[in-house]
């Protein structure tokens, strides 16, 4: 099974037991919980690619894609992490990190 496949799976599974506990309140929710869980942990456990957010100065910090925090140490940024040590989202280096421009407004 793929990682697309699961997550495809637990999003309808999440469809599915919140729609039932919409219909039936008082069904308790153990199970649309667990599988939000599920959902989410197999969202963070797919390789995504690190983003380059510029901040409007000239600077560049390389973030994660789901929280939006630094994940690059200042002090040796040739150590790149496999996994954002704030949200757990699974990184991939194998290419270049997305660029992204600041909106100031």
């Amino acid at each position: 099974m793929t990682e697309k496949r699961a997550i495809h799976i637990a999003r309808h599974k999440v469809v599915v037991e919140a729609g039932w506990h919409y219909y039936r309140p008082t069904f308790p929710t153990k199970y649309l919980e667990f599988w939000r869980m599920a959902l989410e942990a197999l969202i963070k456990a797919k390789a995504e690619r690190p983003v380059d957010i510029s901040d409007g100065y000239g600077d560049t910090v390389t973030s994660c894609p789901g929280c939006r925090k630094p994940v690059i140490n200042y002090y040796n940024p040739n150590v790149k992490p496999c996994y954002c040590m704030l949200c757990g989202q699974k990184l991939d280096w194998e290419q270049e990190p997305i660029r992204e421009e600041a909106n100031h407004e």
